[in-house]
């Protein structure tokens, strides 16, 4: 073993243990919170995105996650709400333009639930502002440019633009051009390429349209009331794009087991099960790999991907015939104080739920461990029983989590 190697791997040791203390204090914390609006805890996720990184998700409300920011010192919009993403909107303009039109659309949009980057707002004394620029740039689901004849000839608006596009391409971002006191012919062919509408601040109807397509909603008229359950599965799938989407519906279908990297596949074997071209693969997977739901092959030249198993928990109820959460609380409340040190064999455990297949049960316990009400406890070489995890520990945890969802049955 080389030198390098020794301490890449001690760089690694370092990092896994630093992810797994951020992971613990991230649940520790939670698990003090009340919500404000319904009085009970909230689940709480937290989904590596990379090695060094993570997402941290709530299914509680916007004031339990600004708490929960606090408390952990994260920056505002930093904990994701699970079914609720709000749109995040960097505002390209020039200074100019600031007071008349830039600084009254901005509040406009923040006052329709939608987060908006105005410089003013977001660069104070002694920060870079290059930097500033690159992090909103950078974390942001639209790039909103307002075209008047004075920022089109802004050589910085134009630079960007030039982002804002790369963003779109890439998949990043959508794009939305918004003209002022300019007309289609006086854009660059770029932008005459894409629907630039006149922005009117006192016309109610265009600016309700611009709030619709920031939030994705269609103005195609509905075909009527779908049956409850078609419901439930369109609202859970409205936050994620079409490529992902199909992309997770292939792997749920194909997994045999809903456990991680079940299973093993690669962009050309998804492409030609879903029917996407490979393009369209490669952005679906790219989406669910920045929600910690899926990891790539890192070795160069490959385009192997596979599930974690926070995708069986985000999708299994959407694609398959089972609720993993209520089968979850119902493998739960027969495990907990079956032990007197709170071990449990899952293997036993299943026996308790002989209608169940190995997939189906798999994916309670996934539900269970991401949401940390046990603790899973795996040994080498004995995955081939092909349950997500061959013991798993209740505790205190285990507890809190029976009453809060038996409180939830009860207010529901």
């Amino acid at each position: 073993m080389s030198s390098k190697q020794f301490f890449d791997g001690i760089t690694e040791d370092i990092i896994e243990m630093a992810m797994s203390e951020i992971e613990k204090r991230a649940h520790d914390i939670a698990s003090t919170i009340i919500d404000p609006e319904t009085g009970a805890h909230a689940e709480v996720i937290v989904r590596r995105t990379s090695k060094n990184s993570a997402q941290v998700s709530t299914s509680g409300s916007a004031a339990f996650a600004r708490e929960l920011e606090r408390r952990l010192g994260f920056d505002k919009g930093d904990v994701r709400r699970l079914g609720t993403d709000v749109p995040k909107v960097y505002l390209a303009h020039a200074t100019e333009d600031k007071v008349s039109l830039a600084r009254p659309l901005a509040r406009f949009l923040l006052e329709n639930g939608i987060d908006v980057w105005l410089d003013e707002w977001e660069i104070v004394h002694g920060d870079s502002l290059v930097q500033k620029m690159e992090e909103g740039l950078e974390n942001h689901t639209h790039f909103v440019v307002l075209l008047t004849p004075t920022s089109i000839l802004k050589p910085w608006v134009r630079a960007e633009i030039d982002v804002g596009f790369t963003n779109r391409i890439d998949g990043k971002a959508k794009f939305i051009g918004l003209r002022h006191g300019v007309e289609i012919g006086e854009l660059t062919p770029f932008l005459r390429s894409l629907y630039c509408p006149e922005v009117n601040l006192n016309d109610e109807g265009g600016m309700r349209t611009l709030i619709e397509d920031i939030f994705s909603i269609s103005r195609k008229p509905e075909l009527g009331d779908a049956p409850s359950f078609v419901v439930s599965a369109r609202d859970g799938l409205a936050k994620w794009s079409a490529e992902a989407r199909a992309v997770a519906k292939f792997l749920v279908e194909t997994s045999n087991t809903g456990r991680k990297h079940d299973p093993q596949t690669d962009v050309p074997k998804c492409a030609q099960a879903t029917g996407l071209s490979e393009e369209d693969v490669r952005l679906g997977v790219l989406d669910l790999e920045g929600s910690g739901l899926v990891e790539r092959r890192k070795a160069f030249g490959t385009s192997g991907f596979w599930p974690t198993i926070g995708l069986f928990v985000e999708f299994d109820p959407l694609f398959k015939l089972f609720d993993n959460r209520a089968d979850a609380r119902d493998v739960a409340q027969t495990a907990y104080g079956r032990a007197s040190d709170g071990m449990v064999d899952t293997g036993e455990l299943k026996s308790e739920f002989p209608e169940w297949n190995m997939r189906r049960f798999n994916s309670a316990l996934n539900v269970l461990e991401e949401i940390r009400a046990i603790k899973a406890s795996r040994h080498f070489g004995d995955g081939s029983a092909g349950l997500s995890y061959q013991g798993m520990r209740t505790s205190d945890s285990t507890l809190r989590y029976l009453r809060r969802t038996e409180a939830d049955k009860t207010t529901s």
